[in-house]
C-alpha cells in the first residue's frame, strides 16, 4: 500500500511540475501513466494497520490531495485557453467561408 502511495505522490509531483511549465503535450502523456497508477489501488482496510501506519498512509494521502488541490487551477486555465483556441479556429473558419 504505502509503495502503491509512493509511487502516486511521485506521479502528481511529476504531473504538477509539467503543469506549472505548461508542458502539456508531455502532461497529457503523463497524465494517462498517472491513471493506470490510480485505478490500482486496493481498498484501505485501517485495522490491517498499526497507528504508525495508519499515519503515514494519511500523510500521504493528504500531501497527494495538496498537489491535487494545486493542479486543478492550472488544468483548468489550460482547459479554458483550449476552448477559447478552438472557438476562435471555429470563427475564423465561419469568417473565411462567409467571405469567399
Amino acid at each position: 500500500m504505502i509503495d502503491q502511495l509512493q509511487q502516486l505522490l511521485q506521479a502528481s509531483e511529476h504531473l504538477l511540475s509539467l503543469a506549472k511549465d505548461e508542458a502539456w503535450d508531455d502532461f497529457e502523456i503523463e497524465s494517462a501513466k498517472y491513471d493506470a497508477l490510480s485505478q490500482d489501488l486496493p481498498s484501505i482496510t485501517w485495522s490491517k494497520y498499526d497507528a504508525t501506519m495508519q499515519s503515514r498512509i494519511k500523510s500521504l494521502l493528504l500531501t497527494i490531495q495538496e498537489l491535487h488541490l494545486q493542479l486543478l487551477p492550472l488544468t483548468q486555465a489550460w482547459h479554458s485557453e483550449l476552448q477559447a483556441l478552438l472557438q476562435n479556429e471555429v470563427q475564423a473558419r465561419k469568417l473565411d467561408e462567409k467571405y469567399r
